[in-house]
């Protein structure tokens, strides 16, 4: 058939040879599955065949496919092949019959047409009798005869002439299904050197292997249908925190993001085959964070996609795995009042944009986990870790512009179907408790000491040494002012008092109070202001014990105010933005996760 072909292309002159040339020649083998979405239960055209998924093998015969060319200009050829057609799996509510048809094959002669210009072709028509067959068409009660099991199919030729897409067009049409319920690919079979096989064995062999696995994945399995709303299920499944600066008003931090969703069996079919730089016909908008500190302070690493299979229901599950890893520094409002029993929540914010039918589901299951890992991790000496929470939000992108009602949804469930997609927020929260055992002992430890000390002014003896005593009270007050100087780097500038501001004020206040008390006694010592009843060595003592026991109850009531009303205060503090809640416990039980992540 191929010297009739060159003759003809030769007559038709350049044109015929450029529409030839787009087809392989000679024409490989092509090997691939093909699954069928039947529904007993809601069409009467799939009666006994059952409720499920028909899984075939499909082969194109290597050295069978013959194109012609028709004349008279036309812009298509004919075509013709032999395909292999064995059942793999159906579904477990079939009929006997159908049932007995398992890993039976059918081989059919087929013709059709293709087009000159396109690498597509439709195979409409088979021969009288089939080439060969293990299946029992003339059994009684066979559901599906001859001609309805070939049908047609229309096939696309990717541009590599590596894989073949078909559709049984037929079967779409008689059982009024969607084009995905009723799809397929094929993969060229390569056949290696018939004069170096050592060096370029065939590869059928591993081919097989490959299709094998696809459909042990496929058997049974839940996959994605075109046209149907999109699930994209996300969990935060690592967490680091390198560095807590309060000062600079930031953190240091990585988050590692899952994000997981379904993928059709062309997916399935091309991830098996060729699974290096695989990636998937849909991707969902990956994660941005909101709160870095500028637009090059957060790298992010997005990983290649990769199949997972879950089970859900005692059903496989077949999912698209991403990965999304985020680096970089994080800005944080800092709320220092407490200082230095402050408890700080460190929020990693971050949002991703979807279609108007793609919603997104947190998965809540494994925050334990990711605190747990986080513990382990743990480097920062100065702060504790309390807890570490995910809160999120979904709003629709209308209800934002001012045109609907924002709706906070239960386990990150967004319901709404509008033409600018939804927004979905999620919120990593870190809350850390500062240690504030050092700041004690150098800082209240120090100014403890330095108020202490103040008092022993008082046994400066009075008649000789009153400018003396007058001097060592304002040296306190300037040793106090140098020190406060010290602790305020460990400040950022603020519009308000801290706790360590307010005890270092009242600090001045003691100080100020014993250069006056000094001040009376020494005023109350001279010859011209004595005063019989006044006896400044009685005032003397009588200070000096009243500002010890000030001192004392003074550090006690801090103790008692400290330990009662600021940590349980601080311990109560709750994500700042309010537009997002977390979960309560019975929502997140009712959360509806169609798979089980325990592996």
């Amino acid at each position: 058939s191929a010297s009739p072909l060159r003759r003809r292309g030769s007559a038709a002159g350049g044109g015929g040879k450029a529409t030839r040339s787009i087809w392989p020649k000679p024409f490989p083998g092509f090997k691939g599955l093909f699954t069928y979405r039947v529904a007993a239960a809601k069409r009467a055209a799939d009666d006994r065949l059952g409720n499920g998924i028909y899984l075939w093998a499909l082969d194109i015969l290597p050295g069978t496919v013959v194109l012609r060319e028709r004349g008279g200009g036309s812009p298509t050829l004919s075509i013709e092949c032999q395909m292999k057609k064995t059942l793999l799996d159906l579904p477990e509510d079939a009929c006997s019959q159908m049932k007995a048809c398992l890993n039976c094959y059918v081989i059919e002669h087929w013709y059709g047409e293709a087009h000159s210009q396109d690498k597509v072709f439709r195979l409409d028509s088979i021969g009288d009798k089939y080439v060969d067959s293990t299946i029992n068409f003339q059994v009684k009660g066979m559901p599906l005869s001859r001609p309805l099991l070939a049908g047609e199919y229309e096939m696309l030729l990717a541009d590599d002439e590596k894989v073949i897409r078909a559709v049984h067009t037929s079967w779409v049409r008689f059982a009024k299904l969607n084009p995905d319920e009723a799809t397929g690919i094929m993969f060229r079979v390569d056949s290696g050197s018939s004069i170096c096989p050592m060096l370029r064995p065939p590869v059928d062999d591993t081919l097989v292997k490959k299709l094998r696995q696809a459909t042990e994945l496929l058997c049974g399995a839940t996959v994605y249908q075109r046209g149907e709303p999109r699930k994209v299920y996300y969990h935060p499944i690592g967490l680091q925190m390198h560095e807590i600066n309060s000062i600079a008003g930031h953190f240091q931090a990585s988050i590692i993001v899952s994000m997981e969703f379904m993928m059709t069996r062309d997916d399935v079919f091309e991830y098996i085959i060729r699974p290096e730089g695989w990636r998937p016909e849909w991707l969902p908008n990956t994660f941005e964070v909101t709160n870095a500190r500028d637009t090059n302070s957060v790298s992010v690493w997005v990983e290649s996609a990769r199949l997972k299979s879950h089970k859900a229901s005692n059903k496989p599950c077949v999912l698209a795995h991403l990965v999304v890893t985020y680096q970089g520094i994080f800005v944080e409002k800092y709320e220092m009042e407490a200082f230095p029993f402050d408890v700080q929540p460190l929020h990693i914010r971050m949002r991703a944009v979807q279609e108007y039918d793609v919603t997104m589901v947190l998965i809540r299951k494994n925050n334990q986990q990711l605190e747990s890992a986080l513990r382990k991790s743990w480097m920062i000496s100065e702060w504790k870790l309390l807890d570490v929470t995910v809160v999120d939000l979904q709003q629709d992108l209308d209800a934002k512009a001012g045109r609907s009602t924002v709706r906070a949804t239960k386990g990150g469930a967004a319901l709404a179907l509008h033409a600018n997609g939804t927004e979905t927020r999620m919120h990593v929260v870190c809350t850390v408790q500062r240690h504030a055992r050092s700041y004690l002992i150098r800082i209240f430890g120090v100014l403890f000491i330095l108020c202490m000390l103040s008092v022993c002014i008082f046994v400066i003896d009075l008649a000789d040494d009153l400018p003396d005593r007058i001097g060592h009270s304002f040296m306190m007050i300037l040793t106090l002012t140098a020190y406060s100087q010290v602790v305020s780097d460990f400040l950022p500038v603020l519009g308000y008092l801290t706790l360590l501001d307010k005890v270092v004020l009242m600090c001045f206040w003691y100080l100020t109070m014993i250069v006056l008390q000094l001040t009376y006694v020494g005023y109350l010592s001279s010859s011209d202001a004595a005063i019989d009843s006044d006896d400044p060595y009685w005032w003397n003592r009588f200070f000096a014990l009243l500002d010890l026991a000030i001192l004392f109850t003074a550090l006690f009531s801090a103790c008692l105010y400290v330990t009662f009303v600021v940590v349980p205060r601080e311990l109560r503090k709750q994500p700042d933005d309010p537009q997002c809640m977390p979960m309560t416990q019975e929502e997140t039980e009712e959360t509806d996760i169609p798979f089980d992540l325990a592996s």
